[in-house]
Order: C-alpha cells, then sequence, then structure tokens
C-alpha cells in the first residue's frame, strides 16, 4: 500500500493539506475494516487546519456512550425501561393466571354440578 509523505513544513501549508485530504489523492487504497488498538491515524483538526497523528485507542477512548446517539432499534438501558418491561411482563403473568384459575374454576363449578346430579338421580 502506497502513502504520500508529508513533512512536518509541508504541515502549515493549507495547500499541501488541502491537497493531501483530496479524496483524489487516495485513490486506489483499499479500505480497513478493523483497527489494531496501537494503529496511528491522520486526522485533519479544522480548528486549527492541521493534520494531526492519534492512535486508534486513543481516538476511541476520546469518546463515550453519551457521545454516541441512541439507535431505532437497539436502545440504551434506563430504569424506567426496565421497570416498564418488567411491569408489562408481571401483568401478563397475572393476567395468564387469572384466566387460568377462572378455567379451574369453571371446570370445578361443572364437575360440582355434574357430581350433585349422579347423585340426585342415584336417590330417586
Amino acid at each position: 500500500m502506497a502513502f504520500r509523505q508529508i513533512k512536518s513544513p509541508a504541515l502549515a501549508n493549507q495547500a499541501v493539506i488541502d491537497t493531501k485530504l483530496d479524496a483524489s489523492s487516495v485513490s486506489g487504497q483499499t479500505a480497513t475494516t478493523s483497527l489494531n488498538s496501537l494503529d496511528s491515524l491522520l486526522i485533519h483538526d479544522n480548528a486549527n487546519s492541521a493534520l494531526k497523528s492519534i492512535t486508534a485507542a486513543n481516538l476511541i477512548g476520546s469518546f463515550g456512550t453519551d457521545d454516541l446517539g441512541e439507535g431505532s432499534t437497539n436502545l440504551y438501558f434506563t430504569n424506567a425501561r426496565a421497570q416498564t418491561a418488567v411491569a408489562a411482563d408481571i401483568a401478563t403473568a397475572v393476567a395468564a393466571e387469572a384466566a387460568i384459575a377462572r378455567a379451574a374454576e369453571t371446570q370445578n363449578a361443572n364437575d360440582i354440578a355434574a357430581e350433585i346430579t349422579r347423585a340426585t338421580a342415584a336417590e330417586v
């Protein structure tokens, strides 16, 4: 992989910076899909209009979860979300248990009525 060498005095020259950052200056290069924590990256500092070298570990380590937007499907954990999810599960379980209890009570009432009918018929 060929890279253009940038010498220190060239960093102060805006025309050189613009040329080095132009997409055409890196055409033919392949993208990487992973970084080693010691890999160095060359980034452009807009505030100072300069190029800076930073390791992958320092770049990634300079961000926290507060810097990341929440996704549409992968949501951040919050106490409120956890409590809501647990409350919904409990409500579902209670409703299912109540339905089972009502069905059992109905079956028991039917069984008792059938037994009374059989006992009454046997007495006659």
